[in-house]
């Protein structure tokens, strides 16, 4: 399988450049480095966590190919589609060749002359579910207030995402500081260090 995979080397860098080739070759040295660090891990490398609160090394993996997968979504024009789950019940080997060939797919898609990032945007379509279980008792009262601080959230997000690139492209200290500061918090997040929520 390993001989047949992509990014065993880099691809020739662009004769041309655009915003989109540029994209694109940011994703092949992705590639590249994505297939080395991965080559012959084993079982052992594979659960390996920094920290007992890190992510396992294959847990990181898992997260590669979501991100990985939302980028070509995005090139397709395609709405992500999330329930939640951060791991994938798919092997180390198959999400290892998946997580290449997506991230081979999306460079060739965005090498291609018709291709203009001005087309494309990524769509989240996230599917939560309550797993706790005073949430689970309370889901049907406050689901329409959740839905509604969600759109609500989404929106002061795009907000501060606008408003961090607006200060980042400043020409001048003096244009940065014309730029509204990001929107703060809907209210303070660990009301009773989440114990209500806990159980």
């Amino acid at each position: 399988m390993t001989s047949t995979l992509p990014y065993r080397e880099i691809p020739a860098y662009p004769e041309n450049y655009s915003g989109e080739n540029v994209v694109a070759r940011m994703i092949d040295g992705l590639g590249f480095r994505f297939y080395w660090a991965t080559e012959g891990l084993r079982p052992e490398d594979l659960a390996f966590r920094p920290t007992p609160e890190s992510r396992s090394s294959e847990e990181t993996i898992d997260h590669i190919l979501g991100l990985s997968t939302i980028v070509l979504n995005a090139l397709k024009n395609q709405p992500n589609v999330r329930s939640g789950e951060e791991t994938s019940p798919l092997t180390f080997e198959v999400k290892r060749k998946k997580t290449l060939e997506v991230l081979q797919e999306a460079s060739n898609l965005l090498k291609q002359a018709d291709t203009k990032l001005d087309n494309h945007s990524m769509v989240y379509d996230w599917r939560i579910r309550a797993e706790k279980p005073f949430l689970k008792l309370m889901t049907p009262l406050l689901r329409p207030i959740f839905s509604a601080n969600h759109l609500w959230a989404m929106r002061k997000g795009e907000e501060s995402i606008r408003l961090e690139l607006m200060r980042r492209q400043a020409k001048s200290a003096e244009d940065k500081a014309k730029i509204s500061p990001p929107p703060g918090p809907t209210f303070p997040h660990n009301i009773l260090g989440n114990k209500i929520l806990a159980n």
